[in-house]
């Protein structure tokens, strides 16, 4: 019996020294860091064998070169997504002829549709050359393939609107996103000298392609008909953060 208490005994002595078990705390829920949109910058330089708007050639001969500046930044209003100013600043090859664009405004988000409203201050070479726009801009995407959207403009110089109706689709294709669209261009008083109906039809395709995470390049020819029957092409470079934007004519100033 010695023994067996000498054997025990170091036993026992072992297990009543064992600290108790602490209680099993839950565990706490990792807190999400807060995500909030970052700030966007681009900077964008393009070159265009026409100067096309409106289906008009603005220039008598010629291509025209331009450099935009482009800031986004989330707004702390609650219905609006955020602000932007952009400037675009394009100067003519051929033609005595220059432009300067600031433009200052706002995105939002109503359900499946998105939407931006701004305002743009235009700058021509020539004294007393400047207008004042106001622009909403609607765009909506349907089947995941389709996006339609729509532009007015409205200008305090003619005192008119014009609208243009956009109907686009992306198609990726290797290292390409290929974008064809259909324009129609409604002059309301924006071209006094012009009917105030449908002033021109437009097809258009674009090409974009990554150069790196921060560099993209594009490729783009179109062709108008109804006031003027005009064919050209286009490349551009971009450096910076390419948010999507609101499909829309990619030879019209980018607000």
């Amino acid at each position: 019996m010695a023994g067996l208490a000498l054997i025990l005994y170091p036993i026992l002595s072992s297990l009543l020294a064992q600290p108790a078990p602490s209680p099993q705390l839950p565990d706490l829920p990792e807190l999400a860091p807060e995500t909030v949109p970052a700030e966007t910058f681009t900077l964008n330089f393009a070159w265009n064998s026409r100067y096309v708007s409106e289906g008009r050639d603005n220039l008598e001969d010629g291509g025209i070169a331009s450099v935009a500046v482009d800031l986004d930044r989330p707004s702390p209003l609650p219905f609006m997504d955020t602000w932007y100013f952009s400037s675009w600043f394009a100067e003519s090859l051929a033609t005595p002829y220059t432009e300067l664009n600031l433009s200052l405004g706002s995105s939002f988000a109503i359900g499946e549709m998105d939407g931006a409203i701004g305002h743009t201050w235009l700058d021509f070479n020539g004294p007393d050359a400047s207008d004042h726009e106001f622009d909403l801009q609607l765009g909506i995407g349907l089947f995941d393939e389709f996006d339609f959207s729509s532009a007015f403009v409205y200008s305090t110089e003619a005192e008119g609107t014009f609208i243009e109706l956009v109907a686009s689709s992306d198609i990726v294709r290797e290292k390409f996103i290929l974008t064809p669209y259909i324009l129609l261009g409604i002059n309301r008083g924006y071209i006094p000298e012009e009917p105030e109906t449908f002033n021109n039809l437009q097809f258009g395709l674009t090409a974009t392609t990554s150069l790196s995470q921060e560099m993209e390049a594009s490729f783009h020819l179109a062709a108008t008909t109804g006031l003027e029957n005009i064919f050209w092409t286009g490349v551009s470079v971009s450096f910076g953060s390419f948010p999507h934007a609101l499909p829309q004519d990619p030879t019209r100033r980018q607000h």
